[in-house]
């Protein structure tokens, strides 16, 4: 059967594979076709364990995927370095999630508003609105949280 993989390059993979393989051996033909980096995989928001077969998981047919409008994403792992602290705080997230969505993750872990924060990340500030691949963070960057008092 053939499944499509969106990647943290925001690549479309087109993979052929069998229902009887892993999670694992799926990593390795995304690894194959797309050398950058990533911490794993999510399918409808759930992330997958290396020894889940994909028939267990509910991974069908590609075309199947387009008419539910399902996806099947890679994720990373990203650190948030807090500038008044030094405190690193690490999260799992999408390359596709916007700046605000982590924002959302540090207001959940630290209890800090989405108002009093501001991340940057290379010398940048990031806007709430773009995704996280937009500026080229990839997995295991570091964002510098700088609150505003």
């Amino acid at each position: 059967m053939q499944i499509f993989v969106k990647t943290p390059t925001d690549q479309t993979l087109e993979l052929d594979v069998l229902p009887s393989d892993t999670v694992k051996e799926l990593k390795q033909k995304i690894r194959d076709r797309d050398e950058s980096s990533f911490y794993g995989i999510s399918f409808k928001g759930n992330k997958l364990d290396n020894s889940s077969r994909l028939s267990d998981i509910g991974i069908e047919n590609g075309s199947t995927w387009i008419k539910n409008g399902c996806t099947l994403c890679c994720f990373i792992s990203i650190f948030v370095k807090n500038a008044l602290n030094g405190k690193i705080i690490n999260f799992q997230t999408s390359p596709f999630n916007t700046c605000e969505d982590v924002k959302h993750l540090i207001e959940n872990s630290e209890g800090l508003q989405l108002r009093l924060q501001r991340l940057n990340f290379d010398g940048k500030l990031l806007e709430d609105h773009r995704k996280l691949s937009s500026y080229n963070i990839q997995h295991e960057s570091t964002l510098h949280l700088r609150p505003r008092i």
